[in-house]
């Protein structure tokens, strides 16, 4: 009798099989893949957009801090005239991010202390959790005489 080398039939059909099933589980995650890329694409958009309103708001005088300081800002939309304030129009996130929307809201926790909230919101491939809020607090920096 021969010394037979190589693979079978049998042997074959299972290799095609298996490597079929492989290709198949990983096509299969790649949809997947590209919606969490999509939104982890706008989470860093939505947060980078976010810190530069901060950065607005921290550049303006303690006595900015109303609607018409921040309207006259630019920091704003012209409605609504009361916290939480819209900033969709101005920060462009209807063409940063799929229908995105934003506010700006203002806080008083204690005397000469001022809480900044921004929120961006979007619409997208993934609706849950499309959503980010920065915050900071703001201080009055005149000294006060004693």
């Amino acid at each position: 009798m021969r010394n037979r080398s190589g693979l079978s039939l049998i042997e074959c059909m299972i290799a095609v099989l298996l490597l079929s099933f492989a290709v198949t589980v990983f096509a299969s995650l790649y949809p997947l893949a590209m919606r969490m890329r999509s939104k982890s694409e706008n989470v860093t958009r939505a947060t980078t957009m976010c810190q530069q309103v901060i950065e607005q708001v921290r550049a303006l005088p303690y006595a900015s801090l109303t609607y018409s300081g921040l309207h006259a800002n630019t920091v704003i939309d012209a409605s609504p005239t009361s916290s939480p304030f819209s900033i969709t129009s101005v920060a462009g996130l209807a063409s940063a991010l799929p229908p995105g929307t934003g506010t700006l809201a203002l806080s008083t926790p204690s005397t000469d202390l001022t809480r900044v909230d921004v929120t961006i919101n979007w619409g997208g491939l993934m609706q849950n959790g499309n959503s980010v809020t920065v915050s900071s607090l703001i201080a009055n920096k005149v000294v006060k005489k004693r």
